[in-house]
């Protein structure tokens, strides 16, 4: 039997009344579990309907929990409270009423993606080929960074009475739905990732225990975006894309230097899994995001949650569900709303079609944006589905 989880977020619950909400999402939408992003970077959204004071949300990068210190005694970097609690603490007041209503508690905390970090701890920020560093993006190539990782990770674990933590941005390509848009020209494709590839200190070390010449391949990707550049803005984004693929195949330092990228990844989520074991799930939003996580998933038998997506090709979800080798290990989230969801009937048979495929775990994205008509589909969506399984 299938469970349905409701993404929230700690303000909107708040604002709402932790029992109203929590009744209201168990009663009416017929929700298993909630789901509490409880790490993030900078937020900006507008709410669907009118909850609280605002429809406009802004708050600012760090934890929206209160970290226990007893996890970070041997960690250099330790999450931040974000400023909006002041001093509140929302989460330990959801975590209870879940327990007190029968609702199971998931979260979901953004790993390497935190202004506030890379902000008070600049050496571990990535740093891209031109020399420039990250404002927002950890590296998981930092062992002081891997460390403040596994050690959230098992503080969320521990602390909470939580079934599942889903550790998001785990990677150097962080999916493109969170990454932030350039102000000048927009790459397109595998120009695009270029960007992504990290020179600090310990990526370099890193090659050079891959046996890399990290100058020499700095070198060449800097060119490479150059080049991107030009030829996209000459409209030839595709040639240059099919260039950069040949060369990334071609190069061994380029190879060996994408093969010490992949290792530092795997590092981080084999940290994270010798400590949470069956309790750790990792997203996968896009084709890129699910490249790069899906093998270790696959190896270790950690759990996806893939993005449903309506166009067929480069679904995370089909390509979640081959490379783990069936539905069971693979959890579903569907965008409850337009343009990502075309209306009440397209996610009724979407998550229908989504149970019947054998997926255990079926998500729907966020409860606090969604306006009455959205609340409706889901309502529609997880009773339909219960009604045939």
């Amino acid at each position: 039997m299938a469970r349905f989880w409701i993404d929230c977020f700690c303000w909107d619950l708040e604002d709402e009344g932790i029992d109203a909400a929590l009744a209201r999402i168990k009663g009416d939408l017929y929700a298993d579990d909630l789901c509490v992003q409880v790490h993030c970077d900078d937020t900006a959204i507008r709410r669907g309907r009118a909850i609280g004071d605002s429809r406009l949300i802004r708050r600012p990068a760090g934890a929206q929990f209160r970290p226990d210190a007893s996890h970070y005694t041997s960690t250099r970097i330790r999450p931040m409270a974000s400023g909006w609690m002041k001093s509140r603490d929302p989460f330990t007041k959801i975590a209870r009423a879940c327990e007190s209503t029968g609702l199971g508690l998931r979260v979901r905390a953004s790993c390497l993606r935190n202004r506030a970090l890379a902000e008070r701890h600049p050496m571990a920020a990535c740093v891209d080929a031109f020399g420039d560093s990250s404002r927002n993006r950890l590296c998981p190539a930092n062992p002081d960074v891997r460390a403040y990782v596994v050690a959230m990770a098992a503080d969320l674990a521990k602390s909470y009475p939580t079934r599942c933590v889903e550790l998001a941005d785990v990677t150097f390509d962080s999916s493109r739905y969170a990454r932030e848009r350039s102000l000048g020209f927009d790459l397109g494709g595998i120009a695009r990732s270029l960007q992504d590839w990290c020179f600090c200190p310990s990526c370099r070390q890193r090659a050079a225990d891959h046996g890399c010449d990290a100058e020499a391949v700095q070198s060449a990707i800097c060119g490479w975006i150059d080049r991107a550049n030009d030829m996209g803005v000459r409209g030839k984004a595709d040639d240059i894309c099919a260039e950069i693929k040949v060369a990334l195949g071609d190069d061994s330092a380029l190879r060996g230097y994408a093969d010490a990228r992949r290792d530092s990844e795997r590092s981080l989520i084999s940290a994270a899994y010798a400590k949470l074991g069956d309790k750790l799930a990792i997203p996968v939003n896009d084709d890129a995001e699910h490249s790069a996580i899906a093998p270790v998933a696959s190896d270790l038998g950690i759990r996806l949650i893939a993005r449903h997506q309506k166009a067929a090709s480069g679904n995370p979800v089909a390509m979640a569900h081959q490379s783990m080798g069936g539905a069971s290990h693979v959890a579903v989230r569907f965008d409850a709303y337009p343009p990502y969801i075309d209306g009440g009937p397209a996610l009724v048979a979407g998550v229908h079609a989504a149970v019947d495929a054998g997926h255990l775990d079926i998500g729907f994205y966020a409860d606090g944006l969604l306006p009455p008509p959205c609340l409706d589909w889901i309502r529609q969506a997880v009773r339909y589905a219960r009604r045939e399984s």
